[in-house]
């Protein structure tokens, strides 16, 4: 509302840029502004009012009109730790930044960009992590996500960070485990850790995040590769301090033999995950009830294996040479690999791409420190179009962000691409629907999908020392455990 105290005011206006958008002689002015009209620039907004005298009085207020890239929603509960600095920027295609703001939970944080941005231009959202000082050690974890635009998400919505206690830990002695048994237990939140023929570690944690996560039972897996034989033993939670485990007292019940075929020659490794009900498997809370390893090079394409009925669900995953995939169920009779190939060229914080094959729309890409590559050092995942990039230029790392080491390591060149993978979702049907369905609201792929399949492409080191296997490259920054 606009006033004069000595005199009445007949006329307001308000201007844009020199330019009228509302001129009215009451002194209540509304005008909604849309700034995505206007160029991106600075400038101002003019207020006039005139009184029945003719005088005329006027404020400037400045305005920087800007372009808004993308909202990320961070929940309370999505926590960094106390000597961690948090950091959201956005970088266009050849790597300089645009935007970058400190994040923080329980907020919303908004990146622009200064210049004009079309519909259909894209940048590149990188969250960085950095942890630990810079005159010690620190550990940088990175997710970088490509071809996005101002529309393709629009919006991240982060998910709580999810939490557990420390590790509880139980010795139990061992009677009857030779070297032929392979003991094992491994869940959501327990492992075992075996001593010899002697004991064994049961390490055990809570879901802080979510109670119904936790799981009720324990369940240790004895394989007997002399002879071929499978059981099993189930610990209620919370276990006992002592125990004594002995083989005689495992079971097989509900034990069941099968077989999958794969032509390919090769070390084929397996799991199969048990989930006790559906409300289990919506928040992850697995056992692993087989692990099994085989050389198809020196054996029958048939490949044995032993699973635990009674579950409500099963997830298994299979990996052999440059492919691997993981699927809801138990495993399948024979399995068709895709007919896809990648390949990757690091030189100068430019990657050139090649894949081939229909069917994969997500490509990732693990980029690690080559000075520092047996530590946990450097952890950066780019995540990209399969089917439409050919070149990805690394983002530069912020001014804003120094003094840290991996500054350095940036500067230096300091870099080599572990692996990098094309991978196909069953449901999803492209990139952008990934975008909407997995990156939008920070959720993993078997929220969305019951299958992923992955061809692979490794890092060449020339050491004889260093194996490289593959692995189902989730989006693992974003969840916070």
């Amino acid at each position: 509302s606009i006033t004069d105290e000595f005199s009445e005011v007949i006329s307001s206006e308000i201007l844009f840029d020199k330019i009228s958008l509302v001129n009215s002689s009451s002194t209540d002015l509304v005008h909604e502004f849309n700034p995505e009209i206007h160029p991106a620039a600075v400038k101002e907004f003019t207020i006039v009012a005139m009184d029945k005298l003719g005088n005329t009085s006027q404020l400037t207020i400045p305005v920087d009109i800007r372009r808004i890239l993308i909202k990320v929603n961070i929940p309370e509960e999505y926590r960094v730790s106390d000597n961690s600095k948090f950091w959201i920027f956005a970088s266009d295609e050849d790597g300089s930044t645009i935007d970058i703001k400190e994040a923080k939970s329980n907020s919303t944080l908004k990146l622009n960009s200064i210049a004009e941005f079309s519909e259909t231009d894209q940048f590149a959202l990188t969250f960085i992590e950095i942890s630990g000082s810079v005159n010690s050690s620190q550990v940088n974890d990175v997710f970088t996500v490509y071809n996005m635009t101002k529309s393709l998400p629009g919006i991240i919505n982060l998910q709580p960070s999810k939490e557990f206690s420390g590790y509880d830990f139980r010795e139990y002695s061992l009677v009857g485990f030779d070297y032929c048994i392979n003991l094992e237990g491994s869940g959501l939140d327990y492992f075992t850790s075996r001593n010899g023929d002697t004991s064994t570690g049961v390490h055990t944690r809570t879901p802080l995040y979510n109670s119904q996560a936790a799981t009720d039972e324990i369940y240790l897996t004895a394989f007997n590769t002399c002879r071929q034989e499978f059981s099993y033993k189930i610990l209620d939670r919370p276990i006992p301090d002592q125990m004594e485990l002995n083989l005689a007292d495992f079971i097989t019940d509900g034990v069941s033999n099968s077989s999958l075929e794969f032509n390919e020659l090769g070390l084929m490794e397996m799991t199969i995950h048990g989930f006790k009900t559906k409300e289990k498997y919506n928040t992850n809370s697995s056992h692993l009830l087989s692990r099994t390893s085989y050389n198809t090079q020196f054996s029958t394409p048939q490949i044995p294996y032993f699973w635990i009925s009674g579950f409500s669900d099963y997830r298994h995953s299979i990996t052999i040479n440059s492919y691997t995939t993981e699927r809801k169920g138990l495993p399948l009779a024979n399995y068709e690999i895709p007919d896809w190939t990648v390949d990757h060229q690091l030189s100068n914080k430019t990657v050139t791409i090649s894949a081939t094959g229909t069917g994969h729309s997500v490509g990732k890409m693990m980029v690690n420190s080559i000075s520092k590559r047996n530590s946990n050092y450097l952890n950066w995942l780019l995540v990209y179009d399969s089917q439409q990039t050919s070149t990805l230029t690394l983002p530069e790392l912020p001014d804003i962000l120094s003094p840290n080491q991996l500054s350095a390591t940036f500067s230096n060149n300091d870099l080599e691409i572990y692996q990098t993978q094309v991978t196909g979702y069953e449901g999803i049907l492209d990139y952008d629907d990934y975008l909407n369905s997995i990156i939008k609201d920070n959720k993993k792929y078997y929220d969305i999908s019951d299958k992923t399949e992955a061809k692979y492409k490794f890092r060449e080191t020339g050491d004889p020392n260093v194996t490289n296997r593959p692995f189902i490259v989730g989006d693992y920054f974003l969840y916070r455990n």
